[in-house]
């Protein structure tokens, strides 16, 4: 199992917008998290949100 960790200062998610290759306006919300691989110490990646889903609350997760 992974063990997932959500900081209290990664409770919210950042919005990245552009334009896709057809022309279309597009927008990805993303959210920091650490992720324990085993290793000494955990990786931090960003977690794709889907549109309208809110952000993780802070806390630790199992995947």
């Amino acid at each position: 199992m992974i063990k997932v960790e959500i900081k209290p200062s990664q409770a919210q998610f950042t919005t990245r917008s552009g334009v896709s290759r057809q022309g279309k306006p597009s927008s990805l919300n993303e959210q920091l998290c650490y992720v324990d691989l085993g290793n000494e110490y955990p990786v931090l990646v960003k977690i794709t949100l889907d549109e309208g889903q809110p952000a993780y609350a802070p806390g630790l997760y199992t995947v």
